[in-house]
């Protein structure tokens, strides 16, 4: 049987759109009954047509860019398990919640950010070293406290294009990923933060783009500087970036160019080349934003970088071994493969949790 992201389904339904379309002509004046059948009957064929037109689309889409690759990743991604639907109700799915922090001991919230409906803390930020104005989301951990001493760990959550930034934090379930290892004592107490990449609604791979927005000035300074003045996170301690899709190229990237502010990321399907038009409108550019150009260089000081792929999206585990093969001194490059799945929530969201018990022997140093 023909997989869902193969040549032979695209085929199969561009051919019956274009036998319901000449149906559609040879039956239009055929029609019978009275005239308000008729027409339902004419309506019912152009429903037709346009159902199987967006199918076509669709198959197409799915055979280019591999989303789907099996029946069964697809049908997961209709049923009510799936990450994508999570966004509907974060917090059954493990986002931290408006318990997470006990009523009557919760911490007065900055100026400017609220407790939305979801459980997680929402802002705007403009930034005074980058100029980038966007949202802030922030998941807290239990018995939160701004003055707590030692200071909170710090893991940001990277979406991909396009997308929000509270996708990262949902469909990763990174929220209750957090809080497990937290209670099981393998991680110390950490904040969640995700924040606006896609400015414009464009896509910057998580850069500072000469003549565009500062995005990666955005993330590491005020972002980050945010955290640490209003939230308790440790202003010493390197943070975990954590991204899919092009969100993971992000969490490489910051990682491999920022290794004192980053110390671990973990990248989910991501790929070695930016994606971002910004970075790879030359040849030139383009390899010197590919990621194994910036591990090749290494760093000072070491980092560790998970990549996580599956066998059947496209070239996710080429390029995962492509980068593991160029790190440079001080980057160590650890590979996790799926035998089955493409690039969806679905899959992102069975990577989570063996990614996260990688991260519990590898945090930041």
């Amino acid at each position: 049987m023909s997989r869902p992201d193969g040549l032979t389904v695209v085929v199969a339904v561009a051919v019956l759109l274009v036998a319901a379309m000449a149906a559609a002509v040879l039956l239009w004046n055929r029609v019978r009954g009275t005239r308000p059948l008729r027409t339902l009957q004419r309506i019912g064929l152009l429903l037709l047509c346009q159902l199987l037109a967006v199918a076509t689309a669709a198959a197409a889409i799915n055979h280019v860019n591999q989303f789907f690759t099996s029946w069964s990743d697809l049908l997961g991604a209709l049923g009510p398990a799936d990450a994508a639907g999570a966004a509907l109700s974060p917090a059954e799915h493990g986002a931290a919640g408006p318990s997470a922090t006990p009523s009557g001991t919760a911490a007065a919230l900055p100026e400017g950010f609220t407790r939305s409906a979801d459980g997680f803390v929402r802002g705007r930020l403009t930034g005074t070293a980058s100029g980038v104005e966007g949202e802030v989301v922030v998941a807290l951990p239990p018995g939160w406290d701004p003055g707590r001493q030692p200071r909170y760990r710090v893991i940001l959550g990277l979406a991909g294009y396009p997308g929000n930034p509270v996708d990262a934090i949902i469909g990763l379930h990174l929220a209750s990923e957090v809080a497990a290892r937290m209670q099981a004592g393998t991680l110390p107490p950490t904040i969640v933060v995700a924040a606006t990449t896609n400015v414009g609604g464009k896509n910057w791979d998580c850069a500072d783009v000469t003549g565009g927005p500062q995005v990666a000035t955005w993330l590491t300074r005020d972002v980050r500087e945010l955290m640490v003045r209003e939230f308790g996170a440790d202003p010493s301690a390197r943070w975990t970036a954590v991204g899919l899709s092009s969100g993971g190229y992000c969490a490489a990237r910051l990682l491999l160019t920022d290794p004192t502010r980053f110390g671990t990321a973990i990248s989910m399907s991501g790929s070695n080349a930016p994606d971002a038009p910004a970075l790879s409108a030359r040849p030139a550019d383009r390899t010197a934003a590919d990621l194994r150009t910036l591990a090749a260089h290494g760093t000072n000081p070491p980092v560790d970088l998970l990549l996580t792929a599956t066998a059947q999206d496209g070239a996710t585990v080429k390029d995962a071994q492509a980068l593991k093969a160029s790190a440079g001194t001080g980057v160590s490059v650890d590979v996790q493969v799926l035998a089955k799945g493409g690039h969806n929530w679905s899959v992102w969201g069975e990577m989570a949790a063996p990614a996260f018990d990688w991260l519990t022997a590898h945090q930041p140093r």
